[in-house]
Formats: C-alpha cells, sequence, structure tokens
C-alpha cells in the first residue's frame, strides 16, 4: 500500500480549526477526518461499542467491518485489545498509539476521548490503516484530533437520559437482545459502570401524541414543573433512556411500589401514561420485558383509558384480542346476557349494565360498587335482584359471574378500540 504523507502543520491547523467551528454533526465530522486522512476512522466507547464511522465501504479489514454490521466489537477483539502493551500505556496517557492485532495484518491508530477536563477517557477513535500506510509522524496529528472532537462531543447536550453514553448505549442493546452472549454482556457490564441486577421492572412511558396531547418537547421547557424535571428530580438514580417513542425506566424490585405510586400521582400532569413489565429475573430477558411493556401501554390504553399506569400482570388477557377485528369479537364474545341488557338500559332509560359490571368486578360487595357509582348499598341490592329476576339467572353460580365479567372486559375493550380507531 502507499504511504500516507502527513500534511504540513498550516494545512493540519486550518482544518482543525474549521472543524472545531463548524456547524456539521459528529458523523460528518469523522467522514471529513477519514477523507482527509486517507483511512476509515471508528469511534468506539468505553464498552466497545461502536458509536459511529466513516463509510463502511472503506473499511475492507474483514474484522472491522464485521464489527461495524454488528455495532460492537467481538469479545476476542475486546480481549486482544487490552492485552495490548501500547492499549494499557495509551489509556493512562494523552498521547495516541499503534496497535496490532493478531486477527488482522493492518495497523490501527488509536487515541482517547476525553470528557471536560477529565483524565479519565469515554471512548477512542481508530484509524483502520487499510488504505494507506502510516508512520509514527501521522500520532503527533491524531493527538490534535482527540483533543478536537473531544471538545464537540462535550458540547453535546445529553441531559434527556440518565447515566453516562456506554450505560445508556448497554441498556439500548439489551432493549432491543442486539447482544451475543451472556459472557459477552457480563464482559461490557465490567467495563462499564453500569449496574442492572436481577428482578426489576421495565417501565414504558409514552413520549409522542399516541396516548395524549402532550409531547415530550415539554422537557425542553425552562420551566421547573416539566416532566424531565421530574425524572431528574425522582429518578435520578434510575437507569432509563429514550428508546423509539418510549422513555424506558428501569424500576428495581426493591423500590417498585414507591415507583409506581410516583407514576400514577404524576404522569397525568404531563399528559403521560406508563405500561409495566412483570417482573424480569434475569437481565437475558430483557427485551421481552421491554416488549411486555410496550403490549400492557397500548392494550391498557384502549381498555382502561381513565388509567395512567398499566401493568402487564392485568391487562395480558387483552393481548388475545388485540390482533382481532373489533367488530368480530363484539358479533361473537359479548354475552347474550349483556346484550339484553344494553337494550333493556336503551329503552328503559336505566343503568343495570354499569351497576352488574361493578358488582361483579368488586366480587359482589354491595359497599364497593355502590360506592363507585354514587349509589345507595340497597339501591344496589335492589338493581341486582331486578336482573336476576328480568333474565332468570343465579348470580350465586359462579362460572356464569366468570363468564359475564369476561364478556365485560371483552366487549369494553372492542368498543373502545372501535373508537380510537374511528378517532384517527
Amino acid at each position: 500500500m502507499e504511504l500516507f504523507k502527513t500534511p504540513g502543520s498550516e494545512e493540519i491547523n486550518a482544518m482543525l480549526l474549521e472543524i472545531l467551528f463548524c456547524k456539521r454533526n459528529f458523523e460528518e465530522i469523522i467522514q471529513e477526518i477519514s477523507d482527509f486522512l486517507k483511512n476509515p476512522i471508528v469511534v468506539i466507547d468505553n464498552a466497545y461499542y461502536i458509536v459511529c464511522s466513516s463509510r463502511v465501504e472503506d473499511i475492507v479489514d474483514p474484522v472491522w467491518s464485521k464489527n461495524i454490521e454488528r455495532s460492537y466489537c467481538d469479545l476476542d477483539f475486546i480481549i486482544g485489545f487490552n492485552s495490548q502493551p501500547s492499549v494499557v500505556i495509551g489509556k493512562k496517557s494523552a498521547g495516541s498509539f499503534f496497535v496490532l492485532c493478531t486477527k488482522t495484518p493492518y495497523r490501527k491508530i488509536v487515541c482517547p476521548l476525553y470528557n471536560d477536563n477529565s483524565t479519565e477517557s469515554i471512548g477512542f477513535i481508530v484509524l483502520i490503516a487499510c488504505q494507506h500506510e502510516v508512520d509514527e509522524k501521522i500520532l503527533q496529528f491524531m493527538d490534535k484530533i482527540s483533543f478536537i472532537l473531544s471538545l464537540k462531543l462535550n458540547s453535546v447536550d445529553t441531559s434527556q437520559d440518565s447515566s453516562n453514553y456506554t450505560d445508556k448505549k448497554i441498556l439500548s442493546n439489551i432493549l432491543s437482545g442486539s447482544f451475543i452472549n451472556r459472557e459477552n454482556l457480563d464482559e461490557r457490564f465490567k467495563i462499564a459502570s453500569t449496574v442492572l441486577s436481577n428482578n426489576f421492572y421495565i417501565a414504558c412511558i409514552n413520549l409522542n401524541k399516541k396516548f395524549s396531547k402532550f409531547n415530550y418537547a415539554i422537557a425542553e421547557s425552562e420551566n421547573k414543573n416539566t416532566f424531565q424535571f421530574f425524572m431528574q428530580e425522582n429518578f435520578n438514580n434510575h437507569l432509563y433512556i429514550q428508546k423509539d417513542d418510549y422513555l424506558v425506566l428501569i424500576l428495581p424490585q426493591e423500590n417498585f411500589k414507591k415507583d409506581i405510586d410516583l407514576l400514577n400521582y404524576y404522569l397525568p400532569s404531563y399528559g403521560k401514561k406508563a405500561g409495566i413489565s412483570l417482573v424480569v429475573e434475569n437481565y437475558n430477558d430483557t427485551s421481552i420485558g421491554f416488549k411486555q411493556a410496550q403490549k400492557a401501554l397500548c392494550i391498557g390504553h384502549v381498555a382502561s383509558p381513565e388509567l395512567n399506569v398499566y401493568l402487564y400482570q392485568n391487562f395480558s388477557f387483552f393481548e388475545l384480542l388485540d390482533d382481532l377485528d373489533p367488530n368480530f369479537v363484539l358479533k361473537n364474545y359479548q354475552h347474550s346476557i349483556l346484550m339484553k341488557l344494553q337494550k333493556y338500559d336503551e329503552e328503559n332509560d336505566s343503568e343495570l349494565y354499569d351497576t352488574l359490571f361493578y358488582y361483579l368486578f368488586y366480587h359482589k360487595s354491595l359497599k364497593r360498587a355502590a360506592d363507585k357509582i354514587f349509589l345507595h348499598r340497597n339501591t344496589i341490592h335492589s338493581r341486582i335482584n331486578k336482573i336476576e329476576e328480568l333474565f332468570e339467572i343465579d348470580l350465586n353460580d359462579i362460572y356464569l359471574c366468570h363468564a359475564l365479567l369476561g364478556s365485560f372486559f371483552t366487549t369494553t375493550f372492542a368498543r373502545n378500540k372501535l373508537s380510537n380507531l374511528s378517532d384517527d
């Protein structure tokens, strides 16, 4: 390969100043530096995830080409990378250094990226010399690049998420299920500061207008009465990130009740709702919990729009109905007694339908049903007797009661879904 000729200091300084004051995004700057050095560049974080890279087609190194494809370095590379004496020295110094890995013939120049004035690196720039050879003259230039890119990175505001970039990157990947195996994941947890113990719940909070008129842009306000301020005040010690249209929050089991109470009390103020997974007993199952939380939010909002927090354990039943046409559900799964009740209410301007629902929902408690619909318990008792007489049924029949209550839930879900479809 042809040797890359290091430019003169004036040309280098002019390019660095232009990068420092330009308004291009970080990926565009990386590509510009790659073009200048005539070799591909990759930026990795401290957990060896790929943050960004120059053009993929320029990376002819097979190891790095594969790393780019799956967004992180394989475990063999991580171990080999850290076993190099130059890497150990480089992590403790401010300078760039060469690395020659056993699985690939191409030299690499690695230089750390730093957070503000800290001496602890937040990641690395890796120049892969697979297009042009490089020599020691380029090291000084790479040191300057490291300094400029660190300044650019530290100017980016990441306040909408908790913790540091590496922690969020790991959480994002395990939510998607995109890691190789348990050993690979354990290695990343050791490198990063993430602590994700077993037995936790996942909460998905809506950030779009699907469930309310509010938008996540509310978090940009300087007013302290904002959703962002609420998260920082109450969940600053929790791990959370924005993923797709959700704010995904990890809820440790030991604080679960307190966290749910906070969400129930405050979310309505910000026009937001949350779905909560079943307990995740092993972080290998995090992606499953994420899907459960999403399902709980989407289905719960249809089944019980008056609520703000939906536990998957309470709404998993409706998953059976979610893929069915609501008209089909109403036609085939509405109990005949309920259809007669509705017709009777329409003709007589009565409220027997709602009375029966709350009576069954509260396990045939006259007091709780009466409190819910603001009636005297004797009125509830009279209405229940009337229902039994009109339709010749016995509400002491436990099987009938279960069938009626299930039909209430099923038809309510179908009607709400039809209403949402018409609104869309």
